[in-house]
C-alpha cells in the first residue's frame, strides 16, 4: 500500500533520541509518551523533499489526525511531544518553556543534544497557537527553534500543523538564512477505506463494543449502506473511495468518529434497512446530523426515564419531565461546562420544586460521562462543531458561542460549515463570516488550488449581499452560498487570513483580532471602513502574478500597528491618510476614484471569470466547465455575455474531452490582455476596448 511505503520512509527518515532528561514541570507541555497511542497508520505524501536538515513538517486538514500520529512517533522514536495549545508564544518562548521543562541548570545540556540530534521534539498544536499568539509569536519561535538547530543534518524536530499554516511556517523558514534544503514538508491524507473501517472498529473497541467481530458480516454490510448514503448524498456513486472529495469526507475521523457512535450496541440489520435507499441531495451532512441528534435523543432518554419512573406516581404535573435535557438544552449545558473547566451550571428556575434537586442530582451524575465529553472539554471535533453551529445562532449564546471560537483552544473544522449551512437555510450574519471562511480552507489540502470567495451587493436588494465560498477544484456540494445583511450596524468579519477574495460592500470590515493580526493574500477589498483588530497585517504576494488592493473611505488601527509584505506581488492601498506611516509605500492614488459604471462591471464580471485559471492557481489553466458555468457565471445574464464574448475571441474554449475550459494565452496577448491586467483596480484603455464589445 502506497501510503505504508510513504509513512515508513518518513519514519526512517526522522531522527531516533540516544539521550533523555527528567521532566521537571508536569504541565502537560512537554512530555514523553511512556505507553503506546491507538494508532492507524494514515495516507501520506511527500510535498516538499529535502537533502539533509533538522525539520520536517507535518501538515493536513482540520483534524485529520495529526495529534495522534504526533503521539504515536513521539513513543516509536523515544522522543518528547510538545503541546503548543496551552501557552502563548513570544519571544524566547522555545528556550524558556525547555529551561522550564527540563530545569534551568539543564538547559545547556538540552541545547547541546538538540543542536547533535541527540534528543527530538514533535511540536503539535501549531494552529491553536496561531490563534492565540498571532504571526509574531509563530515568527520567533520559529527562529528561536532554527538558531538552536541550524547547523545539524539529522531530523529531530518535526513540527505539526494544518496545511494553511503550514504554508506560513515554510514562508518563515525560507526567511532564514541557508534554510531552503533544511526542512521538507509532507501531507497526511484521508483515510482509505481499508484505514476508515480499522478506525472504527478501533474506536467501537475502546468503547468496549465488539460486536463487530462476532457479528462480522452484517457489521459490513449496515457500515457499507451508511457510506452509500453519505456518498450518494453529495452526488457521487460506488467509486466513493477513489473520487477525493467524498473520502475527505467520509475518511475523516471526527465523521468516523459519529458514525462510530450511531453503530455503539447497535442493531446492524436495523440500520441497514434505515440508509440503504438514502440517496437524496445533501443526505451525506443530513446523515452526520441525524446521528448527532439522534444520540442526543438517547442521552436524553438516559436522564428522564428514570425521573419519570421515580415521579410519575406522585406528581400530577410528572410529564414536564418529558421535555426536559433535550437536545438543544443538552448542547447548552455541555457548552457552558466546557466554558466554566468542568462546572455544571443548571437553570432550574421554571421547574417545580419537587423536581429541582432531583434533575440537578441527575445531571451530576450523567454529564461527566455524555459522549459530547471527554474529561472538560468536547470528546470530538464533530460534535463540538454542530453545537457551535447550532448555538452561534441562538442570540442568547452567541456571545459565549464565539467566546469558545475566539480564544484559541481549538481550531475550527471543515463540518462547521456544512452544520451552520443546513441549520440557518444559507441565511449568514455577517459577523460569523470569518468562521465560515475558516471552516471552509481548514479542509484545503497543501496540493489543492484555493478557495475563492465573492461578496457582492445584490441588484436593487437594499443591503442584502450574496456571500459565495467556492472550491474551483471540488465537487458542487462543497460550494457554499448564503444571503447576508450587510450595512454600518452589520459589518463582516474575518479573523486569521483571507486569501483569493474580491469583496464590494457598503459596510466596514472587521479584520484580525484582539490577539493577533491578519494575513492578506490575492484579495480586493472596497469598503465603506476597514477596522483593523490586532497588531499586525501581513500581505503575502509571495506569487508575482497576486495582488493585493485595499480601498475605503475610512480606516483605524490600534496603536503600535505594523504592516510587513513577504513577496513581490502588487499592493495597493487608499484611504484618507493612506499616505502616511505604516501604509505609505502601498498608497495608490490610483485608487482615490473608483469605476463604477458599466464598464467597470464588466471589468469585474472578466475578472471574476478569469480569475481561476491564474497562472499562480496550482492547477494552471484548465478549470472544470461545470464549476465556471454554474459557480463563476451562475445566473448573471452579464456574466454569461462576458464568457460568449470570452469564447468568441479565442481566449477561452472548450476541451470537450475533459468539459474543461482552456485559456489560450497567445489569443490574449494578441487582443492584448495579459495577467496582469486582472491584478489591476482599474481596467486599461485595451481591456475598455474589449469590454465595450460586449
Amino acid at each position: 500500500m502506497e501510503n505504508l511505503s510513504e509513512i515508513n520512509n518518513l519514519f526512517k527518515e526522522i531522527w531516533t533520541s540516544t539521550k533523555a532528561y527528567n521532566v521537571e514541570n508536569t504541565d502537560g507541555t512537554i512530555y514523553k509518551l511512556n505507553n503506546p497511542v491507538t494508532y492507524i497508520p494514515p495516507q501520506i505524501k511527500e510535498i516538499k523533499s529535502y537533502e539533509n536538515g533538522p525539520i520536517i513538517i507535518i501538515s493536513a486538514p482540520g483534524a485529520v489526525g495529526k495529534t495522534t500520529l504526533a503521539k504515536h512517533m513521539s513513543h516509536v522514536k523515544k522522543g518528547y511531544y510538545w503541546d503548543l495549545s496551552k501557552h502563548t508564544l513570544g519571544d524566547n518562548s522555545f528556550i524558556g518553556t525547555l529551561a522550564q521543562t527540563f530545569g534551568y541548570s539543564n538547559l545547556p545540556k538540552v541545547l547541546e543534544s538538540l543542536k547533535k540530534s541527540e534528543i527530538t521534539l514533535f511540536i503539535d498544536a501549531f494552529d491553536e497557537a496561531y490563534i492565540r499568539s498571532g504571526l509574531d509569536g509563530i515568527r520567533s519561535f520559529i527562529q528561536d527553534i532554527y538558531s538552536v538547530i541550524d547547523k545539524s543534518t539529522r531530523p529531530n524536530v518535526v513540527l505539526f500543523s494544518r496545511s494553511e499554516t503550514a504554508e506560513f511556517l515554510q514562508l518563515e523558514l525560507m526567511d532564514l538564512p541557508n534554510s531552503e534544503k533544511k526542512y521538507c514538508v509532507y501531507e497526511i491524507d484521508y483515510f482509505n477505506q481499508s484505514g476508515a473501517n480499522q478506525f472504527i472498529k478501533y474506536w467501537l473497541r475502546n468503547k468496549g463494543d465488539e460486536t463487530y467481530d462476532t457479528h462480522s458480516a452484517t457489521f459490513n454490510v449496515a457500515l457499507n449502506a451508511i457510506f452509500t448514503s453519505i456518498s450518494a448524498g453529495m452526488n457521487v456513486g460506488f467509486d466513493m473511495w477513489n473520487t477525493e472529495d467524498t473520502r475527505s469526507f467520509i475518511g475523516y475521523a471526527p465523521v468516523l468518529e459519529t458514525i462510530g457512535s450511531y453503530l455503539l450496541k447497535s442493531d446492524y440489520n436495523k440500520i441497514y434497512n434505515e440508509f440503504q435507499d438514502a440517496k437524496t441531495m445533501e443526505k451525506g451532512i443530513e446523515v452526520i446530523s441525524s446521528f448527532i441528534n439522534q444520540l442526543l435523543i438517547r442521552e436524553q432518554g438516559k436522564v428522564i426515564n428514570p425521573l419519570i419512573s421515580s415521579n410519575k406516581d406522585k406528581h400530577e404535573d410528572w410529564n414536564i419531565i418529558e421535555n426536559l435535557f433535550d437536545p438543544i438544552e443538552q448542547i447548552k449545558i455541555v457548552q457552558k461546562y466546557v466554558l466554566n473547566h468542568g462546572k455544571i451550571e443548571i437553570n432550574v428556575e421554571n421547574l417545580p420544586i419537587w423536581l429541582q434537586d432531583e434533575y440537578v442530582q441527575a445531571i451530576n451524575n450523567f454529564l461527566p460521562d455524555h459522549p459530547f465529553l471527554k474529561g472538560k472539554l468536547y470528546s470530538s471535533p464533530a460534535f463540538r462543531d454542530y453545537s457551535l453551529s447550532i448555538l452561534i445562532s441562538d442570540p442568547a449564546t452567541e456571545d459565549i458561542s464565539k467566546k469558545l471560537l475566539d480564544q484559541g483552544n481549538f481550531a475550527i473544522t471543515p463540518l462547521f460549515i456544512f452544520f451552520y449551512q443546513i441549520r440557518n437555510e444559507n441565511h449568514v450574519k455577517g459577523s460569523h463570516i470569518g468562521y465560515l471562511y475558516d471552516s471552509a480552507i481548514s479542509r484545503i489540502g497543501a496540493e489543492e488550488s484555493m478557495i475563492m470567495t465573492f461578496i457582492k451587493e445584490r441588484s436593487n436588494s437594499n443591503n442584502i449581499y450574496d456571500i459565495e465560498i467556492l472550491n474551483p477544484d471540488s465537487h458542487s456540494s462543497n460550494n457554499f452560498h448564503f444571503e447576508c445583511l450587510l450595512d454600518k450596524d452589520n459589518p463582516l468579519v474575518f479573523n486569521n487570513r483571507l486569501s483569493n477574495a474580491n469583496i464590494e460592500a457598503k459596510c466596514n470590515i472587521f479584520l484580525g483580532s484582539t490577539r493577533g493580526g491578519i494575513e492578506l493574500n490575492d484579495v480586493e477589498i472596497y469598503v465603506d471602513g476597514i477596522n483593523f483588530l490586532g497588531n499586525n497585517c501581513l500581505f503575502n504576494c509571495f506569487n508575482e502574478d497576486s495582488s493585493i488592493i485595499l480601498r475605503a473611505n475610512n480606516e483605524t488601527e490600534p496603536p503600535s500597528f505594523k504592516v510587513e509584505k513577504k513577496g513581490h506581488g502588487a499592493t495597493m492601498v487608499y484611504w484618507p491618510g493612506s499616505e502616511m506611516y505604516p501604509w505609505s509605500q502601498f498608497h495608490s492614488k490610483d485608487l482615490e476614484e473608483s469605476q463604477n459604471d458599466e464598464t467597470g462591471e464588466k471589468f469585474y464580471a472578466l475578472k471574476r471569470i478569469l480569475s481561476p485559471f491564474r497562472k499562480h492557481r496550482k492547477k494552471g489553466f484548465a478549470k472544470q466547465a461545470e464549476f465556471i458555468d454554474n459557480e463563476i457565471v451562475g445566473s448573471s445574464e452579464l456574466r454569461k455575455r462576458v464568457l460568449a464574448h470570452l469564447k468568441t475571441k479565442g481566449i477561452i474554449r472548450l476541451q470537450s474531452a475533459t468539459n474543461k475550459y482552456i485559456i489560450d494565452e497567445q489569443d490574449m496577448a494578441k487582443i492584448g490582455i495579459s495577467w496582469v491586467d486582472m491584478t489591476k483596480s482599474s481596467y486599461t484603455s485595451i481591456v475598455k476596448t474589449f469590454l465595450n464589445e460586449i
